[in-house]
């Protein structure tokens, strides 16, 4: 493993950090899309089987300091890129 993560199939990457705080307050941040949009991206969660999360990036939403985003970067500003992601297991607060 990387410091950031392990390619473990060709759509499939596999991220793990140790994180601080009771695992309760870390599923909150991972499933919560207000809390999560406070360290990633927001966006609608259907926590369960069968579910979808979505994520909304928006380039002006990454950082704490608004700055002019890259020219290539632009035309995202506004519309942002967004996703969405099927759910296979859920449980909480582990998985």
């Amino acid at each position: 493993m990387s410091d950031y993560g392990t390619v473990i199939a060709p759509l499939e990457v596999r991220f793990e950090r140790l994180l601080p705080g009771p695992i309760e307050t870390i599923w909150e941040f991972l499933v919560d899309p207000e809390k999560r949009g406070q360290w990633l991206a927001p966006g609608a969660t259907d926590a369960r089987p069968g579910g979808k999360m979505t994520l909304s990036f928006r380039h002006r939403d990454l950082s704490p300091h608004k700055a002019t985003p890259p020219e290539k970067f632009r035309d995202h500003d506004e519309k942002g890129h967004e996703f969405t992601s099927d759910i296979l297991r859920c449980e909480p607060p582990r998985l």
